[in-house]
C-alpha cells in the first residue's frame, strides 16, 4: 500500500494483525525523497517509460458489475454503483482478459489506466485479478490479489509497488501463511543492511519488500539502479528479493501468461430487471426496501463461465472494440 497519511498505514497494519513492533530497523533512507524519482530518472527516462503491450477493451453493458467491485462501491462507499464502468481489457500477451472497474469520477481514463497496467510485464501482471480506479486523494492498495487505485495515479512505481504485494504472497514459503517479507530470511537480510529504500519502507517488512521490488524493476527494465543511487548499503535485502523478482520484472517480447489468476469466484451482480444476465431469471430489485432506500442492492446472479456461445460473443466484441496501446501516458 502507498500512503495518504502514516496514521492510516498504522491502522491498516493493526487491522491486518501485524504488530507495529514488527517493523524494519530505522535505517537511513537511500531515497529520502521517495521512489517516485525513479519514474523519470535519469534524463526523463525511467519507470514511466517501461515498454508496454498493445491492448483492446470492451465495456460491459450497463447493469452488471463484478461482485468485488459492487462490494467496493456499496459497502466501502468508493463510488455510486450506478457510476461504475466495467471493462474487459485484453492484452496481446494473454488470451484471458482482465476486468477493470472504473468510477466515473476517476481522473484516469480507461485508456490511461489500462496503459499503465499494460506496462507491467505479463509474468508479473498475471498474478493480479481485478484492477479498479476511483476518485479521491492519491493512494492505492492490494487486497486478495485485487488492486485498487484512488486519484490521479500515473507514476509507474505505484503500479509496481502494489503488484509487488501480490508477488510477496506468491513467494511465501511452502505450507506457510506468511509472505516472503514475513520470513526470518528477509528480516535477517534487512537487519544486516545499513539503509532502506525510503522512509515508507520502514513502516513494515511488507512495504520494505514492495519498495525494494520497485528498485529491482528499475534495475532490470530501465537500467542499473546503481547508476541512480549506490545500493550497496542494502545489498542483503536487495539480493534476497532480487532472486525471485528479477526474472518476473524482466520484459519479454514473446512472454505470455502461464499462471493467470482466475476471476471466477467473483460473480456478476445484476442491478435491476433490465440487466442483461442471460440464463438466470432472478433479478430482484430492493429499491423499495426501507433498509436500502437508494436501491443499490440487487440479487447477485452468477453467469456461467462455461457458456461457449457467451464467450464467443465476448471475444467477437473485444476484437471489434476499441484498440489502444500501453504506451499511453
Amino acid at each position: 500500500m502507498l500512503p495518504i497519511e502514516l496514521v492510516q498505514v498504522a491502522s491498516l497494519l493493526v487491522l491486518a494483525g501485524v504488530s507495529l513492533a514488527q517493523v524494519p530497523p530505522g535505517h537511513a533512507a537511500l531515497f529520502p525523497e521517495g521512489l517516485s524519482v525513479l519514474n523519470t530518472r535519469p534524463r526523463s527516462i525511467g519507470l514511466n517509460n517501461m515498454q508496454g503491450v498493445p491492448f483492446g477493451f470492451t465495456q460491459w453493458a450497463f447493469g452488471t458489475v463484478p461482485q468485488v467491485c459492487y462490494n467496493a462501491a456499496v459497502d466501502d462507499g468508493y463510488c455510486n454503483v450506478y457510476d461504475l464502468e466495467v471493462y474487459d481489457v485484453e492484452y496481446d500477451d494473454c488470451a484471458v482478459p482482465w476486468t477493470f472497474c472504473r468510477c466515473s469520477d476517476s481522473p484516469l481514463s480507461i485508456e490511461a489506466f489500462a496503459g499503465r497496467v499494460g506496462r507491467l510485464p505479463v509474468a508479473a501482471r498475471q498474478y493480479a485479478r481485478f484492477f479498479s480506479s476511483y476518485g479521491g486523494n492519491s493512494s492505492a492498495f492490494s487486497f486478495r490479489n485485487d488492486i485498487t487505485f484512488f486519484g490521479p495515479i500515473e507514476g509507474q512505481s505505484v503500479y509496481i509497488h502494489e503488484l509487488s504485494h501480490n508477488l510477496d504472497r506468491l513467494y511465501s514459503p511452502p505450507d506457510s501463511l506468511t509472505s516472503f517479507s514475513g520470513t526470518d530470511e528477509y528480516a535477517n537480510a534487512v537487519a544486516a543492511d545499513s539503509c532502506s529504500p525510503d522512509d515508507y519502507a520502514k513502516t513494515s517488512y511488507a512495504e520494505h519488500y514492495a519498495q525494494t521490488s520497485v528498485m529491482i524493476a528499475y534495475d532490470v527494465t530501465v537500467g542499473p539502479i546503481d547508476s541512480v543511487r549506490n545500493t550497496s548499503c542494502m545489498a542483503n535485502a536487495f539480493n534476497a528479493a532480487r532472486k525471485h523478482l528479477a526474472p518476473i520484472w524482466q520484459f519479454n517480447e514473446v512472454g505470455t501468461c502461464t499462471s493467470r489468476l482466475s476471476e471466477d469466484d467473483s460473480p456478476r451482480v445484476c442491478m435491476g430487471p433490465e440487466a442483461p444476465c442471460p440464463g438466470d431469471p432472478v433479478r430482484v430489485a430492493s429499491s423499495d426496501s426501507e433498509s436500502d432506500p437508494e436501491g443499490f442492492r440487487w440479487a447477485p446472479v452468477v453467469e456461467s463461465v462455461d457458456d461457449e456461445e457467451l464467450e464467443r460473443k465476448r471475444r467477437a466484441e473485444r476484437e471489434a472494440g476499441m484498440r489502444g496501446y500501453a504506451e499511453i501516458a
